[in-house]
């Protein structure tokens, strides 16, 4: 069965941290395949990444994904880095839906309460800390955030469109990953095929 889920931040660190013990590509078409990934990581970063975000961030995901996945063709290439920018965009929604429940927060505590940032940097959200860690000093009680989750579900559709898109980068995620070891069994095939031809004469 395929792992189509979508890497949490240990996985990440995991996969970046083996892929420094690597040795790297040593066939011709690795070495190649890695020379245009990291050519090809400047323009992504530059598409994908937004302005407050970082895009060091952004490529040690794409970096992990290629340590794990090790692709071997231009297409396997392509498709990792489409898993890549699904994760970074469905984290990037997770940010702003903790900026936005953070906002409904001040807005409990009343005009005085101010604001955080309006777009946090995906690379600093842990989206689990919310409810495996101590509350941090100063954070809201439990109470103003309950009012703030139920103001967000009951008088607007910004949740609905936040689970929508999370929802969907997830599937493109899911995609992606399930293209690439399609296209991966069918290349290791084609490979056979063809090694196999001249010994048929």
């Amino acid at each position: 069965m395929l792992n189509n889920r979508t890497p949490t931040e240990k996985q990440i660190e995991a996969a970046r941290a083996n892929g420094k013990k690597s040795r790297g590509p040593v066939t011709p078409q690795g070495k190649f395949n890695s020379a245009h990934s990291r050519s090809s990581l400047g323009p992504l970063a530059r598409t994908v990444v937004l302005d407050g975000e970082s895009a060091e961030r952004f490529g040690e995901l794409v970096d992990a994904l290629h340590a794990e996945l090790l692709p071997e063709s231009p297409v396997e290439i392509q498709l990792v880095e489409s898993m890549a920018v699904a994760r970074w965009r469905q984290m990037r929604f997770w940010a702003l839906e903790k900026a936005t429940i953070a906002a409904e927060v001040a807005k409990a505590r009343g005009p005085a309460a101010t604001f955080g940032p309006a777009r946090p940097d995906p690379a600093n959200l842990d989206p689990a800390s919310s409810f495996t860690s101590a509350p941090a000093s100063g954070s809201p009680p439990i109470d103003l955030t309950v009012i703030a989750c139920n103001a967000l579900v009951n008088g607007s559709p910004w949740t609905e469109h936040m689970s929508r898109t999370e929802n969907r980068h997830d599937r493109l995620y899911n995609r992606a990953m399930t293209l690439f070891h399609k296209h991966r069994a069918w290349r290791r095939e084609e490979l056979k095929i063809s090694a196999a031809i001249p010994e048929m004469h």
